[in-house]
């Protein structure tokens, strides 16, 4: 037998044995079909093959199922307003803590430096949490408005690992 045989029988074996409950596999495609709504995101996979990937681990039985579920659930939301190409870069600068400066052209062409806090969708449109130390100001920031992102190597971060602050947040 040779050795890619021999794991993928061993993968069909442990597949039956760590199993979720149809629940909670429901549960996860319920939620892959509510973000298929976004056209844009941080991860260069489409839902679409994530779905496909994951109907490849059931059985029939379950396919079915599940396919029954999507059929009879519809998502109804705005579309997303203006084109986003740099979201994995925003995700990647909050998960390494690090500040990135930015071309913003929401109100007036401006050159910023932010360090990024979080990254949130709503109404079509994604937008940044993010303190500015150069004005040692905290912000809203469009993601659409947001060109010619960079690291920023030599600008200490003002957050600690987690997203934990080094100073006090204003609410």
């Amino acid at each position: 037998m040779k050795k890619s045989e021999r794991l993928n029988q061993e993968l069909i074996f442990l597949r039956d044995k760590y199993s979720f409950q149809l629940k909670e596999v429901q549960a996860i495609f319920f939620a892959l079909k509510a973000l298929r709504v976004l056209s844009v995101t941080p991860f260069d996979e489409s839902y679409a093959r994530i779905q496909q990937k994951l109907f490849a681990t059931m059985s029939p039985e379950n396919q079915q199922d599940i396919s029954n579920l999507l059929a009879v659930v519809h998502y109804h939301n705005v579309a997303p307003v203006g084109d986003v190409a740099n979201l994995e870069i925003v995700l990647n600068a909050i998960l390494e803590e690090q500040v990135i400066q930015i071309h913003y052209t929401q109100y007036e062409d401006v050159h910023l430096q932010l360090q990024i806090y979080e990254l949130f969708y709503r109404n079509g449109i994604w937008f940044t949490s993010a303190y500015n130390p150069d004005t040692q100001r905290w912000g809203t920031y469009r993601c659409d408005y947001m060109h010619d992102l960079k690291i920023n190597p030599t600008k200490a971060p003002h957050l600690n690992a987690g997203g934990t602050q080094r100073f006090t947040r204003p609410v």
